[in-house]
């Protein structure tokens, strides 16, 4: 189709559907339900763009085109209008939008002030609380806090204070064993 087909394709959409109404693209849609259109030999386009294009203006590169009436095979230029991607991503119902409408962690810290980490590189929001608790999980022991709170190491020696000892990383490490181990590896060099 040639532009001025589409131009005239449009015309015949505000005369049948009024300027208020949606403008259903009565032709080819995407998958996901957006009109699609082939102009002056280039396929695949998105008819609510090419629209906004020829009735209202070019669209930034940065820019992506809403749909207030939130039907996507519409193509009325007085229901379409220019937001961010960033913006047009937050209005949405995805997982990032849900994600930053939460104003407390799961375990309902407050997603707020000292208590907020932001990742500078992704916007990712995390709860200090929780990193800090995760924090103390993992240091209490190798593989979490449910090692931490063992009694006895796997010989069965008692994690005393007088028979324990951390390493560089924070995890126990039994006196004894480490006794026994020196005392054998002795025996089999000399």
């Amino acid at each position: 189709m040639k532009a001025a087909e589409f131009a005239v394709r449009l015309d015949a959409l505000l005369a049948h559907y009024g300027e208020d109404r949606c403008w259903i693209w009565p032709l080819s849609k995407k998958t996901g339900g957006y009109g699609q259109v082939s102009i002056d030999e280039q396929p695949g386009l998105l008819a609510h763009r090419e629209s906004y294009k020829m009735l209202v203006g070019p669209i930034p590169d940065e820019a992506c085109i809403d749909h207030v009436c939130l039907t996507r095979a519409c193509v009325n230029p007085r229901h379409l209008r220019l937001l961010s991607r960033v913006s047009n991503v937050m209005i949405g119902d995805g997982a990032p939008a849900r994600n930053r409408r939460k104003t407390h962690c799961p375990k309902g810290h407050s997603y707020e002030g000292d208590n907020l980490l932001t990742d500078p590189k992704t916007g990712y929001r995390q709860c200090r609380a929780c990193n800090h608790a995760r924090y103390l999980a993992r240091k209490a022991g190798p593989r979490g806090s449910h090692f931490g709170t063992r009694t006895h190491c796997p010989s069965g020696h008692a994690y005393t204070p007088e028979n324990t000892k951390r390493d560089k990383h924070g995890h126990r490490r039994c006196k004894a064993c480490k006794k026994a181990i020196s005392l054998r590896d002795t025996l089999k060099h000399s």
